[in-house]
């Protein structure tokens, strides 16, 4: 049994278990590993397959911003745009990495502060997130430990729209519109929860400024 394992690349420690022995040691079991192990690749592979296309979404963006979030809206990765916004508001490019998008918005300091319509994205940045922890448990607790936004204590189902995100930045306000896209056959709870967030700009000005502080990064 060691043999075929160590053939296949799997090296094991010794197990003194009669029980787990007789679990193995059995003629079917090279066949139920390899089936076992091409189901492992081909999921491999299909996560490479899924990385790339998140990896294609980010970079055809440009130059609006889009970033990656988790299940309790933890930002996974994001194009070189959303660096250029931040940039453009007054925060750190790489304020991204390892930001909690739902933290930055709600709480003071973040990204809400450079909110012209902070009540109204934070309102409804806090009632989408209380429908999404009813069956995230994680996310319920996050929430519990954000201030909750003015008029938030009744939890409604119905969201506006459409809803302009309206930032202050040094060239003047900008505008943008948010979309998401999402993995209509999830490979598993962990797919399943990964979402794009697309900023596009909603008008021509917002666009000119994106365009031309993307324009000058690539340089």
């Amino acid at each position: 049994m060691g043999v075929f394992l160590e053939r296949n690349g799997l090296t094991l420690k010794p197990i003194n278990d009669a029980g787990f022995s007789k679990l193995i040691d059995d003629l079917d079991y090279p066949q139920r590993f390899s089936t076992w192990r091409q189901e492992r690749d081909s999921e491999a592979r299909s996560f490479e397959a899924v990385r790339d296309a998140i990896t294609h979404l980010l970079h055809a963006n440009n130059p609006a911003p889009a970033i990656v979030l988790g299940s309790q809206w933890e930002i996974l990765a994001a194009n070189a745009s959303t660096g250029v916004l931040f940039d453009l508001v007054g925060l750190s490019a790489d304020a991204a990495e390892g930001l909690n998008l739902l933290v930055t918005l709600l709480e003071p300091g973040g990204l809400g502060d450079h909110l012209n319509n902070v009540e109204e994205i934070r309102l409804i940045a806090w009632q989408r997130a209380a429908r999404e922890a009813l069956s995230n448990p994680g996310l319920a607790t996050l929430l519990k430990s954000l201030p909750m936004p003015q008029e938030a204590s009744t939890l409604t189902n119905e969201l506006p729209p459409l809803v302009l995100t309206r930032l202050d930045s040094r060239h003047g306000e900008l505008k943008f519109m948010s979309t998401f896209t999402t993995f209509g056959m999830p490979l598993d709870i962990t797919m399943e929860s990964l979402r794009i967030e697309h900023l596009i700009p909603a008008d021509a000005r917002t666009w000119e400024v994106m365009a031309r502080a993307y324009g000058q990064l690539k340089c």
